[in-house]
């Protein structure tokens, strides 16, 4: 009786460690996607100002760091993935996809502490120029794309996951509050 009533338990914690883990790798592919075409836009900003005679070697170091960090995040959620779609999925295998999200998530919050900087040395650009449109509402926007995933703490087979959707206007927190 009690190893059946364990086997179950034991299911059930695995099934609900797999949902949430799926889960946040969706969240973290949405962060990938958003941040591949911001990564995109942010490039043309560069060399724009790069035309204009802007010395850009900083923002450029600072842009191949955040694809650096942006890549290092999907190629962890990929493992991640690839961990969760095999059959016959051992409490082992969970502790080494638990592994590949806390990578992904360590990089998504390096590559959003980089995307401030740019941003605000963006804005201090425009700001020089005179140029104010929309500078601020886009780093706002850019900030809320990319923060969407943030916060998730996977540690110890104790989960915590924090999602914020603006477009929802859901903000539902486990465990680690996130700081604004």
């Amino acid at each position: 009786m009690i190893g059946s009533v364990r086997g179950v338990w034991n299911n059930a914690e695995k099934t609900s460690l797999e949902s949430a883990g799926q889960t946040v790798s969706g969240k973290i592919g949405e962060f990938i996607e958003k941040s591949e075409n911001l990564s995109e836009k942010l490039g043309t900003t560069v060399d724009n100002l790069n035309e204009t005679g802007v010395n850009t070697t900083d923002l450029d170091t600072k842009l191949a760091s955040y694809n650096f960090y942006v890549n290092s995040a999907k190629e962890n959620k990929e493992a991640l993935d690839a961990v969760y779609s095999g059959e016959n999925v051992t409490r082992k295998d969970m502790e080494k996809a638990n592994g590949y999200l806390r990578q992904s998530l360590r990089d998504i919050d390096t590559a959003n502490d980089i995307i401030r900087q740019i941003l605000n040395e963006l804005k201090e650009y425009e700001t020089e120029n005179g140029n104010e449109i929309g500078v601020e509402d886009n780093q706002k926007t850019a900030l809320n794309n990319t923060e969407n995933t943030t916060g998730t703490n996977f540690s110890g087979g104790n989960y915590s996951i924090n999602t914020d959707s603006p477009e929802s206007g859901d903000n539902v927190s486990y465990g680690k509050e996130k700081k604004s």
